[in-house]
């Protein structure tokens, strides 16, 4: 019961936010931002928050990012993540087994605009021809019969497309009944140049180190083997657990036997876990490093990682930036930032959850907002001191330290935005170089609100209602680029998002 109420929740919450934009839209009152933001975060927060449902069905969520796409631009993110939110949603709705793919293609580049094309494809139901001409109208779906048994308002694709051309770009719908859809659009942005793209060159460490990829999946492996190679990486491509031995065994006899391999979990005949137990039984091969490749990450998995000597799993969809990390980390070469900031890659030595070891002080009025909170804190392994108003927390702030401030926008006496802007005062006219990061909480469907919070001084922010993966990404993003802005810009701690 549970379950299902939260599930209704979240529907009708995306339907009113929908309703609401689409108002505004039809209004011209609609505005698009212009900020800095990346590329494989919001890619990532978007399937992040579909994948249990994909995973539900048995589909494979698939992410398919060309290595010369930017990964830092200038566009609305927010915006972005709605129309693929809307696009890969469908996808999952009307696909009953396979997989559905994201895939990012740089269609022009001059300087620093670029035209990126994005193309949702799934192996569905599909649409008629006759139906494709208005499924994209207001309140359309392509029949009665797949309206009653899928349900929605039919107003996502439409409130998609017309974002998609308020950013100046295109839409286009690819679809055979029985051969599944193929969503695409295109849209102009440009590269910021605030920081300077992860992976625009290959890891000198890595380049000519022989990996092994075992998946079932052939698209998986075809993202696989275009990323090793990107990277310049020697890879090899098996289909299943039988095989991958016998290419283990092969390597070692001619003398030039793999320096990882990477192991999907989920396969027919011999699973990974079943294939790493022979590997290690194996006397030529037990000393072989693998690398997990895991559709989600599950508690289990972390015990029978550990027991079978396996050095990390990372989640599907697999980001580039977290793969090129946890290969960095088993291969025992210096990676580029530390574990804990890019969850998707898991530790046989960690929780399911990540444990983050900080003193958060929150400040929320509301009763029922301060229980999630806290319990949201409290399950990521923080402790928490609770006020209820902006007053409250600046005498707590002033008398006692903090990891984090996670503060709510709108409180008596005085509210968040105020609270925020009085800490960094006070923490400018101090001599020691301070800066504590704060978190707004705040309802995402009040226009303005981001940039309310971010001119305050706050670091970033979080819609409410809060949930423990959202926060612990939030929380994450935020230490990180702290913490890397610290480390080239010592002397001066303000890193608020732009």
């Amino acid at each position: 019961y549970l379950t299902l109420s939260r599930s209704s929740a979240e529907t009708l919450s995306r339907m009113v936010g929908d309703i609401l934009d689409y108002s505004n839209l039809e209004a011209g009152a609609l505005e698009l931002e212009c900020v800095a933001f990346d590329l494989p975060d919001c890619l990532d927060e978007t399937l992040l928050a579909l994948k249990f449902t994909a995973q539900a069905k048995g589909l494979e969520l698939i992410s398919d990012v060309s290595p010369d796409v930017p990964d830092r631009l200038r566009g609305d993110p927010v915006r972005i993540r709605q129309i693929l939110t809307n696009l890969v949603g469908n996808a999952v709705k009307f696909t009953e087994g396979g997989r559905v793919v994201v895939t990012v293609r740089q269609q022009f580049r001059d300087g620093d605009d670029v035209r990126l094309l994005f193309c949702v494809r799934d192996t569905g139901i599909g649409i008629s021809r006759e139906n494709q001409s208005r499924i994209f109208d207001v309140f359309e779906q392509a029949n009665a019969a797949t309206a009653q048994k899928h349900g929605g308002v039919g107003l996502g694709l439409s409130l998609s497309l017309q974002l998609v051309h308020l950013m100046g770009g295109k839409v286009w719908l690819e679809s055979e009944v029985g051969e599944g859809s193929a969503f695409s659009f295109t849209l102009p942005l440009r590269v910021s140049s605030d920081a300077p793209d992860i992976l625009t060159s290959s890891p000198k460490d890595l380049a000519g180190v022989p990996v092994l990829v075992v998946d079932d999946n052939q698209t998986n492996r075809f993202l696989l083997e275009k990323i090793l190679s990107h990277w310049e990486m020697r890879p090899t491509l098996t289909s299943g657990g039988a095989a991958a031995l016998e290419a283990l065994r092969d390597a070692w006899e001619k003398g030039n036997p793999f320096a990882l391999v990477l192991l999907d979990v989920n396969m027919p005949e011999m699973d990974g876990f079943e294939t790493a137990r022979r590997i290690r039984e194996d006397n030529r091969l037990a000393e072989t490093t693998i690398l997990m490749l895991s559709s989600v990450g599950q508690r289990e998995h972390a015990e029978r990682c550990r027991t079978l000597g396996i050095s990390a799993y990372v989640t599907k969809p697999i980001r580039q930036a977290v793969l090129l990390h946890s290969i960095l980390e088993v291969l025992n070469i210096t990676p580029p930032v530390q574990k804990t900031t890019l969850p998707g890659g898991m530790y046989p030595d960690q929780s399911f959850h990540e444990r983050l070891d900080l003193r958060v002080l929150l400040a929320e009025d509301d009763h029922v907002n301060q229980i999630l909170a806290q319990n949201a804190l409290e399950d990521l392994g923080c402790r928490i001191t609770l006020v209820g108003n902006g007053r409250e927390a600046i005498a707590v702030w002033e008398n006692d330290s903090h990891d984090l401030i996670l503060m709510d926008v709108q409180m008596p006496l005085m509210d968040g935005l105020e609270a925020a802007r009085a800490i960094r005062d006070r923490e400018q006219r101090r001599a020691a170089n301070e800066h504590v990061p704060i978190i707004a909480m705040t309802a995402h469907a009040l226009k303005g609100d981001r940039e309310l919070c971010l001119q305050a001084g706050m670091d970033a922010y979080i819609a409410k209602p809060v949930q423990s993966d959202e926060l612990l990404r939030v929380i994450q993003s935020t230490l990180q680029k702290l913490h890397a802005h610290a480390e080239t810009n010592p002397g001066n701690n303000e890193n608020r998002e732009e």
